[in-house]
């Protein structure tokens, strides 16, 4: 990992492949990832360098795909840029003061991705690695994209996006109660109300046991 210093990325120079399908204005994939991860501490934790690079490793190992260079730099081009994804020479630059767990898993979507720039390959490769390396579901991540309005592919194997979770859980959960109320209702013991004296039943026998007294 190099000493930081000035970087001034130039878009001819990532050697990735041309956009697919919709081209989205990367502020718009920001403002989603404003909203998405505006909640969550986990995404927004301070890395320190070496577990920036492990977490690169992982996800790199993870889709076997050659491992890229993690350097940091002072300040870039435009100001509010925090990394950069060099894909033609393998490395992922990313602000000094910016080693941020989302960032550094959005910059290695652009290695992953089967597209170049902020694309809908790029936004679904990127839902993948979020749900997978954020801890957030992939239900929440493709609600969100939904009311942005950024394209997208959900992936094949994933459960009921519709329902969601949380209600197929519920439902879940009602139909084993109701289940184990019914079994209550009719396995339970049955109390003999038939032998049992009464209140008034009580009062006789104590009145004529006190006869003998």
């Amino acid at each position: 990992m190099s000493e930081p210093a000035y970087f001034l990325p130039l878009a001819e120079d990532t050697g990735t492949p041309p956009h697919c399908g919709e081209v989205v204005d990367r502020f718009e994939v920001y403002k989603f990832e404003d909203v998405l991860f505006k909640h969550s501490n986990y995404a927004h934790e301070i890395l320190s360098p070496l577990a920036a690079q492990a977490l690169i490793d992982d996800i790199f190992f993870s889709y076997g795909r050659e491992l890229p260079e993690l350097k940091l730099v002072r300040a870039f081009k435009d100001p509010q840029q925090q990394g950069y994804a060099d894909v033609k020479n393998n490395i992922i630059y990313i602000k000094e003061d910016c080693l941020e767990r989302f960032i550094v898993v959005h910059e290695s979507a652009h290695f992953i991705a089967p597209t170049s720039g902020h694309d809908r390959g790029f936004i679904s490769t990127a839902a993948e690695l979020y749900s997978e390396y954020l801890n957030i579901s992939p239900y929440r991540i493709y609600r969100e994209l939904e009311m942005a309005g950024l394209p997208f592919d959900r992936k094949q194997t994933d459960y009921d996006l519709q329902a969601g979770p949380w209600k197929l859980a519920a439902a879940w959960g009602l139909a084993a109660f109701s289940f184990a109320a019914i079994g209550y209702q009719v396995f339970a013991p049955q109390e003999d109300t038939a032998r049992r004296p009464s209140a008034t039943g009580l009062t006789k026998l104590r009145a004529k046991d006190a006869q003998y007294e």
